[in-house]
């Protein structure tokens, strides 16, 4: 019988978050700028990882991982590369996710 993956089986990763347009407005002060490097333990999602950052999910319009674009419920498992986008201010390759 297959078994569900524990957080033991995932080894620790960084994904890094890359702010777009004003979204910086939500990090702390000292925050470089736009960018936010995290370790993660267990899998999570963006949504998650984005509101740890202080980014109220609703303030986002769109999201790339690894250049792809996802919805909140992506999960992330492994060393990612995430865009974030203000409402306003959206990447032409989010587009594509809606067409």
């Amino acid at each position: 019988m297959p078994t569900r993956a524990s957080s033991i089986d995932i080894k620790p990763f960084s994904v890094r978050l890359k702010l777009h347009g004003d979204l910086e407005f939500f990090l702390r002060s000292g925050t470089r700028h736009g960018s936010i490097e995290r370790s993660l333990n267990e899998k999570t999602s963006v949504k998650d990882v984005i509101e740890s950052c202080g980014i109220p999910h609703p303030e986002v319009n769109g999201i790339l991982v690894n250049g792809h674009a996802v919805g909140f419920a992506h999960t992330l498992a492994s060393n990612a590369e995430i865009d974030v986008f203000p409402v306003g201010n959206c990447d032409p390759r989010l587009k594509e996710k809606h067409a």
